[in-house]
């Protein structure tokens, strides 16, 4: 079960490829899709009812009894959907899987970031308060108290307590959220990182890598001021993939400084090009990501990652093997780390692109994340 956003985003992307990857393996997937209007008449309806959508609650047992599924697997509630689904599968006895992609269960903003910072003011209150203040959600005070209802109620009812699994992205959110309010059983938790395809590019020599890379949203959160600031200041080219609000920004860079170059929006085949030509993609966020995909396909390359000390960054990457860190938002630790990187030896650098590309192909393929599928469904051999 899936609910879309208005705009096509990570999330989607997820739950087509894991469709695929289980459909691949011999599975029967059926899914459940809805899409959050784009009226405001019927955002504002959804938004009151969110907190136990009768409708989807008796949606979602229609669908069970016409399906009767062994299990069901939910990426996202919100917020057609609501948290009702759970109660549905509770009644009709199905177990029920929760991928957590982001962090909305503490808090309205979703991504513990606004105004430009980290903002976690809310995650340990029972009612989050400072989040309906600071009007997080949609910059409305009224749409952030609904949603914040939405979670406290659910918080009371103890809807949390049903799914069978919580299936975190990496053990930095699966660590963060079980501390937190939520009170997670420890047998709930379930860590199942994302995966790419193999793109069968292996590892070349430095000498055949020239630059750095950056693959992204271009806006705030993502740190590309940060990257800016800093390229302008060194010779080494930096290629910038991506659009967002600082879109004209970016381009001002590149018009005034030759080793700073914006190629704009990129299709994933173009992106895999450069991805494999660079020396490191510059990951450079100050929020807590997820798992970031554009991460797993630098991986996929055997391209390291050079990313903020930040949240779960620090779990999927490993400083000195597969990527190198510098503090959040640091011009100057990133400026170092780059020149640092510049001293190496070839030797050096080419056995950074070889672990990385193996720690790709041990833990982020296809293939391995069927097998913790298989253990997370609980599937046996020939089934």
């Amino acid at each position: 079960m899936h609910n879309r956003y208005l705009y096509y985003g990570g999330e989607d992307s997820v739950v087509e490829a894991e469709i695929a990857l289980l459909r691949e393996n011999g599975l029967e997937v059926d899914i459940l899709v809805v899409k959050n209007p784009t009226g405001k008449l019927s955002q504002f309806f959804y938004l009151l009812v969110e907190f136990f959508n009768i409708i989807s609650f008796f949606k979602m047992l229609l669908v069970i009894k016409r399906k009767s599924p062994d299990v069901i697997h939910v990426h996202n509630w919100h917020y057609v959907l609501s948290p009702s689904i759970f109660w549905a599968a509770k009644l009709a006895k199905v177990d029920i899987f929760y991928t957590i992609h982001n962090y909305r269960l503490l808090c309205p903003s979703g991504t513990l970031f606004f105004d430009g910072k980290l903002f976690l003011d809310g995650v340990h209150q029972k009612f989050p308060w400072a989040a309906v203040r600071n009007r997080v959600y949609q910059n409305s005070s009224i749409a952030s108290f609904f949603l914040s209802f939405t979670l406290y109620f659910n918080q009371l009812i103890n809807t949390w307590a049903i799914p069978k699994k919580f299936i975190f992205l990496n053990s930095f959110m699966a660590e963060y959220m079980s501390k937190s309010k939520l009170q997670l059983r420890v047998d709930q938790i379930f860590i199942k990182p994302n995966f790419v395809e193999v793109m069968n590019v292996s590892p070349d020599s430095p000498t055949a890598r020239s630059g750095f890379v950056f693959v992204g949203r271009l806006s705030e959160e993502k740190g590309i001021s940060l990257i800016l600031e800093v390229f302008s200041k060194l010779s080494y080219v930096i290629t910038i993939i991506g659009d967002g609000p600082l879109n004209s920004i970016v381009m001002d860079y590149a018009n005034r400084y030759d080793n700073i170059k914006f190629l704009g929006f990129l299709d994933k085949k173009e992106i895999i090009v450069q991805l494999s030509k660079a020396e490191a993609l510059i990951f450079a966020s100050i929020w807590y990501e997820g798992m970031p995909i554009t991460i797993l396909e630098a991986f996929s390359c055997g391209t390291p990652v050079f990313a903020s000390d930040i949240g779960s960054l620090k779990s999927i990457i490993r400083n000195n093997v597969n990527g190198l860190f510098f503090n959040p938002n640091d011009g100057n630790s990133l400026m170092n780390l780059i020149e640092m990187w510049k001293s190496l030896s070839l030797g050096e650098q080419t056995s950074m692109f070889r672990s990385t590309y193996k720690i790709f192909n041990d833990e982020y393929t296809p293939e391995k994340n069927f097998e913790i599928f298989r253990l997370l469904y609980g599937l046996e051999d020939g089934k």
